[in-house]
């Protein structure tokens, strides 16, 4: 029985991370910085997320195995207490990781991560206190977003949502 839920487990992780379409709308904020390409990445998101798109949040935590790249499924029972990881800026700032794809996030050779949710990834980030924002891809296409910019995505994810569900 425990083989078969890391089975389920693991498609579950693969479909939350096809994320290849929005990968490429990252890719061109990434190269563009236009207004254009903007608006283009956070439907992107926003479009994933209604799909039940997940990223990688990269943490250091019990229950999660350290330094070897592992990722598992959110799950609020088991991942109480997150050790989010992330790095500051020459000014003092904290942003998160966040990761696409297990391909994106395989460098990170010194931590794990846990698969949730795009809109459940956002709404963490912009309520703890302790972070600034967010780098998307870390190392790859290195998206940066604030606090104003992942407040507004997470308005558009939970006006999607109450749109969706006729509420």
């Amino acid at each position: 029985m425990e083989n078969f839920r890391e089975i389920e487990q693991d498609q579950i992780i693969a479909h939350m991370l096809e994320n290849e379409e929005m990968e490429k709308s990252l890719q061109k904020w990434a190269k563009e910085q236009s207004n254009e390409a903007f608006t283009s990445m956070m439907y992107a998101m926003i479009e994933r997320d209604a799909n039940d798109g997940g990223l990688i949040l990269a943490i250091h935590n019990e229950g999660v195995e350290e330094g070897k790249g592992d990722i598992v499924f959110f799950q609020k029972d088991v991942h109480k207490e997150l050790i989010i990881t992330n790095v500051e800026s020459e000014s003092n700032k904290r942003y998160a990781l966040v990761y696409t794809s297990k391909n994106r996030f395989k460098p990170c050779k010194n931590t794990s991560g846990i698969v949730m949710f795009i809109g459940e990834v956002v709404e963490l980030l912009v309520l703890s206190e302790q972070l600034d924002g967010v780098i998307i891809n870390f190392g790859n296409e290195d998206i940066l977003l604030d606090k104003r910019e992942l407040g507004a995505l997470l308005a558009c994810i939970k006006m999607k949502e109450s749109t969706n569900t006729g509420v």
